[in-house]
């Protein structure tokens, strides 16, 4: 990571609960799962708001969670 990437990561997380995944993005590791869960977060605790989920890895499946991040309206709270 660049210092210019650190800033904006920095930046981005500042004062925010931070859950990183890190791993190859396959159905096995269960990113799937993460992200609904965020969804259900999301969607019935309207006093959360300071939440982000990083996501370290490449895989199969990349294309898929980023779309399902989007479908699951959470995509400003994942950071891929």
């Amino acid at each position: 990571m660049s210092k210019e990437d650190n800033k904006t990561f920095t930046e981005v997380t500042k004062g925010k609960f931070v859950i990183v995944f890190l791993g190859r993005l396959v159905h096995r590791k269960g990113l799937d799962i993460l992200l609904r869960a965020i969804s259900k977060i999301k969607s019935n605790r309207n006093d959360i708001k300071d939440i982000k989920v990083v996501v370290i890895g490449d895989g199969e499946k990349e294309s898929e969670y980023l779309k399902m991040s989007i479908d699951l309206n959470i995509s400003d709270w994942v950071i891929f």
